[in-house]
């Protein structure tokens, strides 16, 4: 203790229209958060992550998604999940924010967004 969470419901919204950009209804293909809200503890304890990890602000979220429905994560899905990303950005601006695509071509991948305020692009 003491345990706690910060979440800031842009991220939440912001994570709706992509997957709502990508077609995603109710179960259709596989969506999971790898990260969401981390404490200042855990996110030392997080291999490579940034000592201002926008997660210790409740703005982020991590996504490894199946846009293409063929039951694998991979960097082609990670891509399309980047094209929707920068389309809802468009269209809202409110919610700019960081986009970091990980992974390559042969490998799961995931993607990072977050609600920071302005934008940022990165691979890793």
């Amino acid at each position: 203790w003491p345990r706690y969470v910060a979440l800031d419901p842009r991220i939440l919204d912001k994570v709706e229209l992509v997957l709502s950009r990508l077609g995603v209804r109710d179960h259709q293909m596989s969506v999971g958060v790898n990260s969401g809200f981390r404490t200042p503890l855990h996110n030392e304890r997080v291999p490579r992550a940034a000592s201002d990890s926008r997660h210790q602000y409740g703005d982020a979220a991590d996504l490894a998604i199946d846009a293409d429905g063929d039951g694998t994560v991979t960097y082609l899905d990670g891509l399309a999940v980047s094209r929707a990303v920068e389309l809802v950005e468009r269209e809202h601006p409110e919610l700019v924010g960081g986009l970091g695509l990980y992974g390559n071509r042969g490998t799961p991948s995931y993607v990072h967004i977050d609600v920071r305020g302005r934008r940022t692009r990165w691979s890793g």
